[in-house]
């Protein structure tokens, strides 16, 4: 499996579960969108990918795998009910971290608020990381 690959296969997983399972109707996008009026939004970038270990026959190889998965939120009202853009960002770390690291079995590294030039707008920087053997598509927590 190659890196695309993993990112892809990721990817589809986070945005199918995230959708499913709340209830602040998130949209979930490969990378920050041009218009930037969009709330509450997840985006997952491509990871980074660095070589880690190989073989004596250059096979097995493994590789250190990032992702980096922001939440934007703004406070929303539903049914008349003002919720709390802190409420919303902590349901949507929430599953991103169901899927990143109990599903998948990545370390969740970086968990924090980023200032945004827009005050109205929360932002949560999550970084995720394993150690990813490419012939055997398997990934290990590192």
């Amino acid at each position: 499996m190659a890196d695309d690959e993993l990112y892809n296969q990721t990817y589809n997983e986070l945005k199918t579960y995230i959708i499913a399972n709340s209830i602040y109707l998130p949209t979930v996008l490969k990378d920050a969108p041009l218009q930037l009026n969009i709330s509450p939004l997840v985006t997952m970038s491509r990871p980074e990918s660095t070589f880690a270990d190989e073989n004596l026959h250059k096979g097995e190889q493994k590789f250190n795998v990032t992702f980096e998965i922001n939440i934007y939120v703004k406070t929303k009202e539903i049914n008349g009910q003002t919720i709390s853009k802190n409420i919303i960002a902590k349901e949507l770390r929430g599953l991103v971290d169901e899927v990143m690291f109990n599903q998948y079995g990545m370390n969740r590294i970086t968990d924090r608020p980023i200032p945004n030039l827009d005050d109205d707008v929360l932002r949560i920087f999550l970084r995720y990381t394993c150690l990813f053997d490419k012939d055997k598509a398997i990934i290990y927590r590192k």
